[in-house]
Order: C-alpha cells, then sequence, then structure tokens
C-alpha cells in the first residue's frame, strides 16, 4: 500500500472510497505493511514493519487507544481462520481480541462465511474456470463451520452499500490478481441483480462467530462507524486489513 507517510497511495484511497460507501465516518491506518498471502513471508519493506511479523502487544495497544476514544461497544473481527486463511486476517483476529480486552470492550464477533456452502460455490467455479488459483481442499477448512456460527444479521436492503464498498477497490478488480475474477462477478451487474444474486453467494445477511456463545440477534442499523486499516464508531469498530 505504499509508504505509511504517504496519505494518497492508491490502495488507501480506495479503502477511504469503501468506508464512505458504507457510511464510516473514520479510517485509521495503523501503518503496518500488508504480508500477502501464501507460502512466502517477503521481506520488510524499507519504511514499515509487515503485519504477520508484529508484536501482537505492540498493534494490540495502537488498536486499543482507538477502541477507547471511539467508547465502544461492540468490536468486529475475523473468525479464527481469518476467513480464507490471509495470514494478515488471522493476526486481525489475536490483535483484535487483545485489543478488546485492554480497552474493555464488553463484546467482540467475528465475521465469517459457513464454511459448507463457501466450499461448494469455490468447488463450482473452478469447474468454471473461475476461481482455478484458489485450492478448493483449503476452501473445506476455511472459514466457519454452520453449526458453529451463533449470529446472522439480515442486510438486503444495504445491498447498494455492500456492492459499492468492495466495488472502489478498483486495483483488486481490474489488476490479475487471484481474487479479481470473484470482484468483477460481485460488483458489475447492476444493483438489484446484485441483490437477486445475494442469496447464492453467502446470503443476504452477515454472519458472526461469537466463539461458543448463545445464540442470538442483532439489529442492524446504519449510523456511523469506524474502520481501521492494519488491524482494525460511535459504538461499532470493524478491525480489517
Amino acid at each position: 500500500m505504499g509508504p505509511a507517510s504517504d496519505g494518497d497511495t492508491p490502495r488507501l484511497a480506495e479503502l477511504r472510497a469503501s468506508a464512505k460507501a458504507l457510511g464510516v465516518h473514520r479510517v485509521v491506518h495503523l501503518g503496518y505493511a500488508d504480508s500477502g498471502h501464501g507460502a512466502i513471508l517477503h521481506p520488510e519493506p524499507p519504511d514499515r514493519t509487515r503485519f504477520g511479523r508484529a508484536e501482537t502487544e505492540d498493534a494490540s495497544e495502537r488498536l486499543a487507544v482507538i477502541l477507547r476514544e471511539e467508547k465502544v461497544a461492540l468490536l468486529l473481527s475475523y473468525d479464527a481462520n481469518g476467513g480464507y486463511g490471509h495470514r494478515d486476517h488471522v493476526r486481525v483476529r489475536e490483535v483484535g481480541k487483545r485489543a478488546a480486552r485492554l480497552a474493555g470492550v464488553p463484546r467482540v464477533l467475528e465475521a465469517t462465511l459457513p464454511r459448507e456452502p463457501i466450499a461448494k460455490v469455490v468447488s463450482a467455479l473452478r469447474l468454471m474456470g473461475v476461481l482455478c488459483r484458489y485450492d478448493s481442499r483449503a476452501m473445506r477448512a476455511a472459514y466457519t463451520p454452520c453449526a458453529a456460527i451463533t449470529h446472522r444479521i439480515n442486510v438486503r436492503k444495504f445491498a447498494r452499500q455492500k456492492q459499492a464498498a468492495p466495488a472502489a477497490h478498483r486495483s483488486q478488480i481490474d489488476e490479475p490478481g487471484r481474487a479479481a475474477p470473484v470482484m468483477r462477478i460481485l460488483t458489475r451487474p447492476p444493483v438489484p441483480v446484485f441483490s437477486l444474486l445475494m442469496p447464492q453467494y453467502p446470503a443476504p445477511r452477515l454472519v458472526f462467530s461469537s466463539g461458543g456463545a448463545r445464540a442470538g440477534r442483532i439489529r442492524c442499523r446504519t449510523h456511523p462507524t469506524s474502520t481501521t486499516d492494519g488491524v482494525g464508531g460511535s459504538s461499532v469498530v470493524a478491525a480489517s486489513m
């Protein structure tokens, strides 16, 4: 994403545009470099530490400062697998969990997807030649088993914002990355068509795992939130890379 001191790098600009589409009122970049996804963890760039090598306590303290400033009541993070297994997503979960303890955040939910239907979707897309670079066996161990999911939030009425947020990340759509085909499938249809597709692409709901807590419901409202890049508002902070 470029030097941390450069506030106008393309990826940071995309992040801000994506956050704006979601109604996020504050974006904070903690200054870590992307660690990349794959077997190789590349050397550090000259000006920053890759998040995969960051000291957990140091990163947690940085995030905890923001959580205290925002008087956070709920922290959204990744599941234990970091979704599809990205090392930075796994570290977000570790750092978020520790930061929540440091800041006294009463509730942490881990955004995830139901593993079983995701594995089927990935297998089908591989057969269609769309996701050839994804390992279907690895996807069968990704995300969270359906039986372990504790909360579901219906977000169908937010389909326009849900589509606009990833669409803001133009570099991930236009460049030949392995996620680009999926990004194009999700971002190019008209909103009404995308809304109809949502039940096919794990569902018109945000799905959370709360580490064994009892199942429950969370009402979904539109209000300002904060997001941090390089782990992680008013009442909710989303921690993400």
